[in-house]
């Protein structure tokens, strides 16, 4: 990073992303300077130069990779190389143009936005809510998983609504409305859920306030649909809601965050997690349960060693899950341990605002102030200390009781029958801690020279699946319109699909509905035909549950102006050894099916005329015939005696 003039970049600097999430950042203080940054082969990088308080003009940038040469910087384009870089962003950020939206960041507190000085973009209105003007763009990648969700959540603005854009040609371009929403989040605050992008692509979401008639603020948030956590450092995610913190590896640390969900501290509450804390007794450190409302928010990251990933988060409530003697815990206050040389039990506490096992020295001296509630707790098994390194999963209880205030964690047996320890802490005031009623909550855990796995799963009241995994949706056309059809994986709370239709990709209508399979992990196949003929069109479904929320797929572009009837037949139908087929036109592809479905004959290019099929072969069936031409399928059908 070089400056011309030679004094810095005057608290400028570049933030840098990989594959969308935040990884680092770095400010030049002087004539140049370097920093280094570890990038996986094929990611997506990019750059944002924030706080121009410099001169533009006289900064600039260079990436090398590890041999030395330089593949990108501020005035290259984007070069496909290894790994990937680009695209650049090297301007100054202006949510009311679309060319110069800031990015919005995976899993992370999301932007505060003020439309007070929002102004018309110029950009056609789109298709929902009532737009008067005054929109704010944002920019985001998508990830891997191809599910994007946006939630705007009300600051003082409660009624708007949102767009998400496709880019074609960059944002000079045709933007493509993909899904608009107006009141699917909390109150009249919109909320979108879309599936079936190209995950690294990005895509443009514009929010504006009804009427154009508030003035005021709002967050924006962006979330992986197809992840139930926010994960940073060594976390990664499993499956039926559960995540790895660590592995069995030495110097880790890791923390997932329920990315859609927060706590309620304004009515009780009582919630069964699932922990696993591995199986090696002489193993480190230990997890802790995090609620907070750090201003990193759902990317918030702690301290490792004896703060377990959680020290320095602050706004913070923690329940320390520690399974190794540290240092800092020898005033612990736990009975018949206190600085007595017997081995620590693994044990429960709690801490406030980022601040773990603040005792530092070896001291038993327990400083005034120190500690947040009287003594540790020691998991117990009846007389014994319990070893809960033990390779079971446990069931971790949180709960909230309104009218004492009072904040409690217990570890229990897997099936919740058993009591091995519980801590409490009682006058409890969120509002003072959290500076707010509803914080963020997940998990950290973290290890040093000594190790062990740790895992955590959401309590089932969080732990909901998206609706429908979609396998296919495809459209056909045929005599009698244009036939949808679609496959899902599994379905969850899944009510009906609407089907929507739209000449231009933007303006969709409803032209059906098909009930849902409401809970299923199996394969399930719907169709839908549209009964206008001779024409293109895109079609797309949205998905509602039981709750009413909206889910909506990817579209669909069939084009059906160019269909005209084939004329074909079989015969004799049915028939024996021979079959024949009439053709009035020439088709692409002619595929045969036997009643379980194999395709049992094929033929590519076949004329138009007359053609015989030896099908002595076949046993006596059932047999479908597809036909192919010009984008256009027709089905056929004969029996082999």
């Amino acid at each position: 990073m070089t400056d011309s003039w030679g004094d810095g970049w005057d608290g400028s600097h570049v933030d840098i992303y990989v594959n969308g999430i935040f990884e680092a950042s770095h400010t030049c203080t002087a004539s140049y300077s370097v920093d280094s940054i570890l990038i996986p082969s094929g990611a997506s990088v990019y750059l944002n130069y924030t706080e121009l308080s410099s001169y533009p003009s006289e900064i600039s940038y260079i990436f090398y990779n590890s041999d030395g040469v330089a593949v990108f910087s501020d005035g290259n384009s984007p070069q496909t190389i290894n790994p990937v870089f680009g695209p650049e962003v090297l301007v100054c950020h202006d949510p009311d143009n679309p060319c110069t939206a800031p990015f919005l960041v995976l899993c992370t507190e999301g932007d505060t936005v003020d439309n007070s000085s929002a102004s018309d973009s110029g950009i056609p209105a789109p298709s929902c809510g009532n737009y008067a003007g005054g929109d704010s763009w944002y920019s985001v990648i998508v990830p891997q998983s191809g599910e994007l969700q946006v939630e705007a959540m009300s600051l003082g603005i409660t009624d708007a609504a949102m767009a998400v854009y496709e880019l074609t040609d960059g944002c000079t371009g045709t933007l493509n409305e993909l899904i608009c929403d107006d009141t699917s989040g909390v109150g009249l605050m919109p909320e979108v859920s879309y599936s079936g992008l190209n995950g690294g692509d990005t895509v443009l979401v514009r929010v504006w306030d009804n009427d154009n008639d508030e003035t005021g603020s709002f967050v924006l948030q962006a979330r992986d649909g197809g992840s139930l956590f926010c994960l940073s450092g060594n976390a990664s995610e499993s499956n039926n809601g559960c995540a790895l913190l660590t592995e069995n590896l030495n110097q880790q640390t890791g923390a997932i965050w329920d990315s859609d969900d927060k706590l309620d501290f304004t009515s009780d509450f009582s919630y069964d997690f699932t922990i696993n804390i591995g199986n090696d007794d002489d193993g480190a450190d230990g997890m802790a349960f995090v609620i907070q409302n750090d201003a990193r928010g759902l990317s918030a990251f702690g301290n490792s060693g004896g703060e377990l990933g959680a020290g320095g988060i602050e706004k913070s409530l923690i329940v320390e899950i520690d399974v190794y003697i540290n240092t800092e815990d020898r005033d612990d206050g736990i009975s018949g341990v206190l600085c007595s040389g017997g081995e620590e039990p693994d044990h429960m506490d709690i801490w406030l605002k980022g601040v773990v096992n603040p005792e530092l020295g070896s001291s038993c001296v327990t400083d005034v102030g120190e500690r947040i509630v009287s003594n540790g707790v020691a998991l117990t098994d009846g007389p014994d200390y319990y070893n809960i390194e033990n390779g079971l999963d446990h069931t971790f209880r949180v709960s909230y009781d309104v009218s004492t205030s009072t904040f409690t964690a217990s570890i229990l047996d897997a099936a919740a029958n058993y009591l091995y320890g519980t801590i409490s802490i009682s006058s409890f005031d969120p509002i003072s801690i959290f500076g707010t009623t509803t914080p963020y909550f997940g998990f950290t855990a973290s290890t040093g020279d000594i190790s062990n796995q740790h895992m955590a799963c959401l309590a089932k009241e969080f732990y909901n699946p998206l609706p429908v995994r979609l396998l296919s949706f495809t459209g056909e056309c045929r005599n009698e319109g244009c036939a949808l059809t679609w496959t899902t994986a599994s379905e969850t709370n899944n009510q009906y699909f609407i089907i929507e239709r739209s000449w231009d990709a933007k303006d969709y209508i409803s032209i059906g509905i098909e009930p849902g399979n409401g809970n299923t992990n199996d394969v399930s196949v719907y169709s839908f035909n549209d009964n206008y003929n001779n024409a293109s069109a895109y079609y797309r479904l949205v998905q509602v549950d039981y709750s009413g929320k909206k889910t909506y797929s990817y579209p669909v572009y069939v084009n059906c102006e160019a269909f005209t009837e084939l004329e074909a037949e079989v015969y004799p139908n049915p028939c024996n050894g021979k079959l024949f087929l009439r053709l009035g036109q020439d088709i692409d592809e002619l595929l045969v099916y036997n009643s379980f479905g194999q395709l049992v004959k094929s033929d590519q290019k076949v004329s138009k005329g007359v053609h015989s099929y030896n099908l002595d072969d076949l046993s006596g069936d059932l047999y479908s015939i597809v036909l192919k031409y010009n984008n256009v399928v027709e089905r056929l059908s004969f029996i082999k005696l």
